[in-house]
């Protein structure tokens, strides 16, 4: 559904470690997943927001990301931070919600490391 090559004892254990996961099934197929990683309190990242190709723009996604905000709304303490990196072109559906594009006036620019296997000696 979008996590690429990846085995299935991974995508188990990932899921398994999000401080919150949502999934829409269609009887015992997955079709949808959202999922935060974080510490529960104050910082929360949406990882992942998936949805099976042919079911885009028929509200799901929504329904999704209203569970994800309900948690929030109980778990986020005063002061977190949630953040998302969404896929380019992606940015107007999260927008939809209430999230803001970095840098503003309390983020800045969003910074990735690439190949975090890489060995990095220059510190």
């Amino acid at each position: 559904m979008g996590w690429g090559d990846i085995d299935h004892d991974t995508a188990r254990k990932s899921v398994a470690n999000s401080v919150y996961s949502v999934c829409l099934r269609d009887g015992d197929r997955l079709v949808g997943l959202a999922r935060i990683v974080g510490d529960g309190a104050l910082y929360f990242y949406l990882a992942d927001v998936i949805l099976l190709q042919e079911l885009r723009g028929g509200g799901h996604g929504v329904a999704l990301m209203s569970a994800v905000l309900s948690y929030l709304a109980k778990a986020a303490k005063p002061g977190a931070t949630v953040a998302v990196l969404p896929l380019k072109g992606r940015e107007s559906f999260y927008q939809r919600f209430g999230f803001r594009c970095c840098p503003d006036d309390f983020l800045g620019p969003g910074l990735y490391l690439p190949d975090p296997r890489r060995r990095h000696e220059q510190v």
